[in-house]
């Protein structure tokens, strides 16, 4: 998926509570895809002690900050890069 058609569908809507955020989503622990998004993930580990998450852990990180995740769009990259939408809970 380009950014331009990922955009046009996300141009077309109210935007009153919502937050979209452009991330990496990680596959599941214990699946064995997406060795780029996790060598990516050690990397921020090692160099700015940041990390990257599965859908699950992000879907906690969210609701504790009190939103919900509306919808996940993914791009079409080796690294898990995702539109990420959420809304005010």
């Amino acid at each position: 998926m380009s950014i331009a058609s990922s955009y046009s569908g996300i141009a077309t809507r109210t935007w009153r509570d919502h937050l979209i955020c452009v991330d990496a989503v990680l596959p599941p622990m214990g699946d064995s895809s997406g060795t780029s998004a996790k060598l990516l993930d050690l990397l921020m580990m090692a160099g700015i002690c940041g990390k990257e998450r599965t859908l699950k852990q992000c879907n906690e990180l969210y609701r504790a900050a009190g939103f919900g995740i509306t919808s996940v769009t993914p791009f079409d990259d080796n690294f898990g890069t995702s539109i990420v939408e959420v809304t005010k809970a």
